[in-house]
C-alpha cells in the first residue's frame, strides 16, 4: 500500500524528507552547509520544483480530459 496517495501528501512527504535531511546535515556537518549552501539550495529548489510541476500536469490532465 503506497504511503503517498494524494498530491497534497506527496508534497508534505517531500518537504518532510528534504527538511529532515537538511537538518541532519546541519547538525552532523556544520561546515558543510556553509561551504555548499548554493548547491544545496539549488537541489532543494529543483527537487520541490519537479514535484510541483508534476502535480500541476496531473491537475491539468484531470481537469481538461481530451
Amino acid at each position: 500500500m503506497p504511503i503517498a496517495t494524494s498530491p497534497k501528501t506527496v508534497i508534505n512527504l517531500s518537504f518532510l524528507s528534504i527538511g529532515t535531511l537538511m537538518l541532519g546535515i546541519h547538525y552532523i556537518f556544520p561546515e558543510f552547509e556553509v561551504r555548499y549552501s548554493y548547491p544545496i539550495l539549488f537541489g532543494v529548489v529543483i527537487s520541490l520544483g519537479l514535484v510541483h510541476g508534476c502535480l500541476d500536469f496531473e491537475i491539468a490532465k484531470n481537469t481538461n480530459p481530451q
